[in-house]
């Protein structure tokens, strides 16, 4: 029992480092769009949205607040990081659109051309855009929302408000979800960018025995409704199942994220040996552009699959998967490691503040 043990804490806390969470989740995003039994991809972008919390307060806290236009820096440098792989991948999605029976997606949005390109071209306002081409971009543009206001959520951490803003979001979410408001937009995720915050600020840990407990209850969860058929068929499998108001894929989706908390508390501090930092860097760049690639690929495999089953499709499926992979690798060591390469390097050229002093987590 000892050895099993062993074996489930050095494959936890050792071999899935921070970045390879970051594509496990990114990959579970890849599987919810392909396949319909795989129905919890949102669980993976509350934790995305936690993560994002947690590494832009600590980030910020100390890191850009050295700098004398800290804000202005700060801004700038998440941007040169989102957009120019985002804007690559956007024009791979266009070309694919010129493909007949992919461009037919269009049709219906006639007069609201130039609205749709604003939109899909500066990300800020996506989220309710007519049409995106990117389906999974909606989140970048939240995640930009964030980016603009995380400062100043930081300030009231600073001045002790950091649990009642916990509270207030959370309770604000639960109103707008409450009610059906279907309107993509920051208030709706605020809290679970807030509870990244607050791991970091509070410098939060959960010991290794917490988060392995949550880790099997999480997966006890799961194999409870595939196994049971009311749940699976009536619940987890029925976009349209609600429980108390609630919508239950995401409300199970919720459930799931706060279950895997404890363990991000401990990933986002495992520190990278040296030999790991590339890797290390490989896949946290191969989470994002999974993430947005996996759409445009989508689309030219949902041509593909059309009119066919069985062991065709999984073929197809397979090959799928394969291209993800491979082409998110190649274009994160080979693309966007020169684009990072340039942000940082420009980062490098900003002029620091005469006195570098970073307030103190626990402050």
């Amino acid at each position: 029992m000892k050895k099993i043990y062993s074996h489930i804490n050095d494959f936890l806390f050792g071999f899935i480092t921070p970045g390879l969470f970051r594509f496990l989740l990114a990959f579970i995003v890849v599987i919810y769009h392909s396949v319909d039994f795989l129905t919890i991809g949102h669980y993976a972008v509350y934790v995305f949205f936690m993560l994002s919390g947690y590494w832009i307060f600590r980030m910020y806290n100390e890191k850009y607040s050295l700098y004398k236009n800290s804000y202005y820096v700060y801004i700038c440098s998440r941007l040169a990081r989102l957009m120019p792989l985002y804007w690559l991948i956007l024009l791979v999605s266009l070309v694919i659109y010129t493909i007949p029976t992919i461009s037919q997606r269009l049709a219906g949005l006639e007069g609201q051309g130039l609205n749709i390109a604003a939109f899909n071209f500066l990300v800020l306002g996506l989220a309710n855009s007519p049409h995106q081409f990117i389906g999974t971009a909606w989140s970048l543009d939240i995640e930009i929302q964030f980016y603009i206001i995380a400062p100043l959520l930081l300030l009231l951490c600073r001045k002790g408000f950091g649990w009642p803003l916990f509270l207030a979001s959370s309770v604000l979410s639960l109103l707008l979800v409450y009610n059906h408001y279907i309107s993509e937009n920051l208030m709706i995720y605020l809290p679970y960018f807030v509870i990244g915050g607050l791991i970091y600020y509070f410098n939060i840990q959960a010991t290794r025995n917490l988060a392995i407990i949550c880790l099997f209850l999480l997966l006890a969860i799961l194999c409870i409704h595939y196994i049971i058929p009311v749940l699976r068929t009536d619940y987890l499998l029925n976009r349209k199942a609600y429980v108390l108001g609630f919508n239950y894929r995401e409300g199970l989706s919720v459930v799931l994220a706060m279950l895997t908390v404890p363990f991000l508390t401990i990933n986002v501090r495992q520190a990278s040996t040296k030999g790991m930092v590339e890797a290390e860097q490989i896949w946290s760049s191969m989470s994002y552009v999974v993430y947005l690639l996996h759409w445009p690929l989508l689309l030219v495999y949902s041509v593909c699959v059309t009119g066919v089953g069985g062991k065709t499709k999984v073929i197809y499926l397979s090959i799928f998967y394969i291209l993800c992979i491979g082409l998110s690798y190649l274009i994160a060591k080979y693309i966007d490691a020169r684009f990072e390469k340039r942000r940082r390097k420009w980062i490098g050229k900003m002029e620091k503040k005469q006195e570098l002093k970073v307030s103190s987590i626990n402050s």
